[in-house]
């Protein structure tokens, strides 16, 4: 074996170099070696990432937890690649937003787990669990958009024909219209608790309407029942007002056909009303007076078999008055039988 002095010394230089250079690249990408990296891999859907770039940060309720590794278009979206660290569990639900770190618009990734289990590593989290936060720059693009979508010669010839509008209204219909809509401006902001008030109570209509929405059903079913009901009965009046005027023609088709009949018939009908009103009369006349007889017969007889009545002692003869003065002569059945 030979020694160290007696080996080549360029050889030797160039060894060293190679493994000090592993050296460092190893430390520097020491949390990226698949045997020694303490993080998960994950990958998110979103429409639009343009403000994300690869090694911001990504962190768990404002807490850094690992860093944006890649962007690559997959279609309509864009999948944004990410790491965390292993110890955080993220659950089947999680969801993901770009929001912006600092006034200049970098932007980092904001994580929230939610869900139960445990989300698979390099499971992709669909769009419609991610979101975009609006900055200057996303809201000055979708503007643009907006305004390459705008037909300019149709705003030109509307702005022309309003112009013409404007300029066949008088001045002072126009400083009317704006006068006008400056009190209504000014009715509105007076009112506007009571404008308020309102909403609230139509919000608390609103409430209680959905809120009742099960019973209002159940009255409307039983409204439609009772709409049956009635439809039943119309048909029912129906018939018998159908039947009622057949009725009536068949009457009048008999009266019309006997009516050399029924006027004889009318008329001793009328006679015979007359005597049993004239009748009537004596009749009312001699009720009271038989009501009196029969009240004297009845006290005549109540006594036995036999009727009391009151004759003169003159013509009684004397032996029957002191026969039947005698004590114990009178039976109370009998009578007095001398």
């Amino acid at each position: 074996m030979k020694r160290f002095g007696e080996r080549n010394l360029v050889v030797v230089s160039i060894v060293t170099s190679i493994v000090l250079i592993a050296l460092t690249l190893g430390a520097v990408n020491l949390s990226r070696l698949p045997f020694i990296s303490n993080q998960s891999s994950y990958r998110a859907a979103f429409a639009d990432a343009a403000g994300l770039t690869p090694g911001d940060i990504v962190s768990v309720a404002g807490v850094r937890v690992g860093t944006v590794t890649n962007l690559s278009l997959a279609g309509s979206h864009v999948l944004v690649s990410f790491g965390v660290q292993s110890g955080v569990r993220l659950g089947t639900k999680t969801s993901v937003a770009s929001k912006v770190l600092t006034p200049l618009g970098q932007e980092y990734l904001a994580v929230e787990p939610a869900g139960p289990g445990q989300l698979a590593a390099g499971a992709v989290i669909p769009q419609s669990r991610t979101s975009e936060t609006s900055t200057v720059v996303s809201t000055v693009d979708a503007a643009g958009h907006q305004i390459q979508s705008i037909d300019v010669n149709q705003a030109a010839q509307a702005l022309a024909v309003t112009s013409q509008a404007f300029e066949a209204v008088p001045p002072s219909q126009t400083s009317a219209l704006l006068s006008g809509l400056a009190q209504l401006s000014q009715v509105i902001s007076s009112r506007k608790d009571e404008l308020a008030a309102l909403l609230t109570d139509v919000q608390t209509v609103s409430g209680t309407l959905s809120h009742q929405s099960g019973q209002l059903v159940n009255l409307l079913g039983q409204g439609d029942l009772v709409l049956q009901v009635l439809d039943q009965r119309h048909q029912s009046i129906s018939q018998l007002l159908t039947s009622s005027a057949s009725l009536t023609q068949q009457l009048e088709a008999l009266l019309s056909s006997h009516q050399s009949q029924i006027a004889p018939l009318l008329s001793d009908l009328q006679t015979i009303s007359s005597v049993l009103a004239k009748d009537g009369g004596d009749l009312a006349t001699a009720i009271p007076l038989l009501t009196a007889a029969n009240r004297y017969l009845a006290n005549a007889t109540g006594s036995g078999a036999f009727a009391d009545f009151v004759l003169p002692t003159a013509l009684i003869p004397d032996n029957i008055i002191a026969q039947c003065s005698k004590p114990g002569a009178i039976n109370p059945v009998t009578g007095c039988n001398p």
